[in-house]
């Protein structure tokens, strides 16, 4: 039967078909819009006068400018490209959100101007317009439909996310050092640092949280592959270093998980354990401050790369705690609410003691990385092809 030319489909059915829907993209553009501001402006304190004073930088500086942006631009050309089939109508998408992305930025730092403690640069504002157009510029080549089977092991399962973590925390900055004085400060340091048995003690714990939440669905040599990645680069990034006991954890965690100490009640009875330990230490009491409300302060206010490690860190920790429990068979919704309450007690405990800076960051990070693993499935789902094709370059 011949088609029915009056049925045929509408401009606007044509162009929802020429793109595939992203839902919440424009609401993940948004949430990193208020990520960026609360960084920029913490601990809000505005004062009237203004210091005119142009701070110095170094490259960690720019480096950090640049990647604070760069989820923007990235995010910003794939929400142009949504739902529009001609080059003309998503270049002006584009152009108006990157136009947007840079006043925020003059905005930060404008308004950093009235914040003690915050320095605002003519240069950080450059780095910034500089991740903006790096984000734009490989979107399309960081497309999920190009990068399908890497974005399905990352972010298609709650193991990829906490293995994502894991290995963020243990490389990071990410940024490549000098080889003599890598070598050097490595063979130096591999012999001179003291052990620390709660750092091997972490360290056997994590990877055989990853030997257990994996379930056998990575093979040997990707396991290799792994170790590899996360111990023999540590030496050659700057700020890093290979210790002793990072060194000698995963052949003692794969020894373990053979011999059958992987049940989830232990590991997460071991994990409890280690986060009360470690969030107690030192033990003499000692008033340290008061209670910061505003979270995130410790991570805002240190360097780049200590605070990326020790952000990565909590997410894997946190988000291994509210795994185990689901994997018990216990109420996702009861587990997290008891959970955040042991935190919230953790925090409170911190203030007399030493070393410790009590705010409501761990408990909301739990948060957010139960959100996050809850949206996500166990187990990798099966591979869909779907082509997704960029109105902006195409001809």
């Amino acid at each position: 039967m011949p088609a029915d030319p009056d049925q045929s489909p509408s401009p606007a059915c044509r162009r929802a078909d020429a793109a595939p829907a992203r839902p919440g993209l424009g609401r993940l553009l948004a949430g990193l819009a208020l990520l960026i501001s609360y960084v920029s402006l913490y601990p809000f304190r505005f004062r009237p006068e203004i210091a005119m004073v142009e701070p110095p930088f170094s490259a960690m500086d720019m480096v950090a400018n640049i990647l604070l942006f760069l989820p923007f631009g990235l995010l910003a050309r794939w929400l142009a490209a949504e739902g529009h089939d001609d080059r003309p109508a998503a270049r002006n998408r584009l152009a108006l959100w990157l136009l947007a992305g840079a006043a925020l930025a003059a905005a930060l730092q404008w308004l950093q101007l009235f914040v003690p403690g915050r320095l605002a640069s003519l240069m950080d504002v450059g780095m910034n317009w500089i991740g903006l157009g790096l984000g734009a510029a490989i979107a399309p080549w960081w497309s999920p439909s190009r990068w399908q089977g890497a974005s399905r092991l990352w972010l298609g399962s709650r193991f990829g996310l906490l293995l994502l973590c894991w290995l963020a925390m243990q490389l990071s900055p990410f940024l490549p050092s000098d080889f003599e004085r890598a070598w050097a400060r490595q063979s130096y340091l591999f012999t001179g640092l003291r052990w620390q048995t709660l750092l091997w003690l972490g360290q056997v714990l994590g990877w055989l949280l990853l030997l257990a939440l994996a379930e056998q669905r990575l093979r040997r040599r990707h396991w290799l592959l792994l170790m590899l990645t996360a111990l023999a680069l540590q030496p050659w990034l700057q700020g890093n270093v290979l210790r002793a006991e990072e060194l000698l954890a995963p052949p003692v965690a794969l020894l373990l998980y053979r011999l059958g100490l992987h049940r989830s009640a232990w590991l997460l009875a071991l994990l409890v354990a280690l986060l009360l330990v470690r969030g107690l230490m030192p033990w003499p009491g000692q008033a340290s401050g008061y209670f910061h409300w505003l979270p995130f302060g410790a991570v805002v206010t240190a360097p780049f790369p200590h605070a990326l490690a020790t952000l990565a860190e909590k997410a894997f920790w946190y988000g291994c705690l509210f795994e185990l429990g689901c994997r018990l068979g216990w109420s996702p919704r009861r587990w997290l609410g008891l959970a955040v309450m042991g935190l919230l007690l953790l925090e409170l405990a911190q203030l007399n003691l030493p070393r410790h800076r009590a705010e409501l960051t761990d408990p909301l990070l739990l948060v957010v990385m139960a959100a996050l693993l809850r949206r996500l499935p166990e187990r990798l789902p099966p591979p869909v092809s779907v082509p997704v094709q960029d109105p902006i370059q195409s001809p």
